[in-house]
């Protein structure tokens, strides 16, 4: 500070971040004896330095899975992926990939002061399928970034020789084969194949990309153990039969003839009726069974 008829007062002074405002009070000096009248100094001649201009230049490099998709930076179409963009402002841009067939992916990207090159790779997801979180940004090389999309919709088509096995996925239930199974993320997985008659058949499986999505698997039967059957041996054992002959006795019965006196001349002679011969019959029946139950009665 300088003012005529005072001493001139000097000193420093430094802010602190945070700090708004500083107040300085100063009480000016007069000076002791008489006043020295001060020797202008002429004052140094300020040579101009060339201030450089910031000119960023940075190198924005995309690429997209599959390759072909449209790029649209603040809604100004720059080209198709995979594609390396200039540019040259550290400003926040919009960055919209489209490619038909696909949903359409839209980001927010900004580079920071010293950062050379950004490198973003975007997965496009088929259209209805879910959307995964972002991976972390990791670091390929300093001044380097990537950014990865993982929006996973990978078709396992699955077949089986025969065909209408029970499919499980990770022992869930999804339908029979043939099917088409969406998969979603890149995780190993267990599939089970269950059909009645045939051994089940389990294995593991995980997506890669560009990797053949077919799947088919021969099931085998069950083999069955023939049973023996060892055959009984059956005897047939002859019952002895004895036939025991009934003794059979013929009783003659005697009979007398008794001469008829004849006659030189005929008389009539009152003659009896003769016995029929079915009598005669009948009563040597009776009289042999009389004699057959004789004989059964007494042994």
């Amino acid at each position: 500070l300088d003012l005529k008829g005072y001493e001139e007062e000097e000193r420093f002074f430094q802010f602190d971040v945070g700090k708004g405002e500083k107040v300085i009070e100063t009480l000016l000096q007069k000076p002791i004896g008489p006043v020295k009248t001060p020797t202008p100094v002429p004052p140094p001649t300020m040579v101009p330095t060339a201030v450089p201009k910031l000119s960023p230049h940075f190198v924005l490099n995309l690429s997209s899975v599959p390759q072909g998709a449209d790029i649209f930076i603040d809604d100004v179409h720059v080209g198709k992926t995979p594609k390396k963009i200039i540019i040259t402002d550290l400003a926040t841009h919009t960055l919209r990939l489209d490619l038909k067939g696909y949903e359409e992916e839209e980001r927010f990207f900004q580079f920071d002061v010293g950062e050379g090159e950004k490198v973003i790779e975007t997965i496009l997801q088929e259209p209805f399928g879910p959307v995964q979180t972002l991976l972390p940004v990791h670091t390929l090389t300093p001044g380097i970034t990537s950014v990865v999309v993982p929006h996973f919709n990978f078709q396992l088509n699955l077949s089986s020789v025969p065909q209408g096995a029970d499919i499980f996925i990770d022992d869930v239930y999804v339908g029979k084969t043939p099917k088409k199974i969406t998969i979603t993320d890149l995780s190993t997985h267990t599939l089970r194949l269950d059909l009645k008659g045939y051994e089940e058949e389990e294995k593991t499986f995980e997506f890669r990309l560009n990797k053949t999505n077919e799947m088919m698997i021969n099931m085998n039967k069950i083999q069955t153990t023939p049973t023996l059957t060892t055959p009984v041996p059956t005897s047939i054992t002859p019952v002895p039969t004895s036939t025991t002959p009934v003794p059979t006795s013929t009783t003659l019965i005697p009979t007398s003839i008794t001469p008829v006196p004849t006659f030189a001349k005929p008389t009539a002679i009152p003659t009896s009726p003769q016995v029929p011969g079915f009598i005669a019959k009948t009563f040597l029946l009776t009289i042999l069974c009389g004699y057959l139950l004789v004989i059964i009665l007494r042994r």
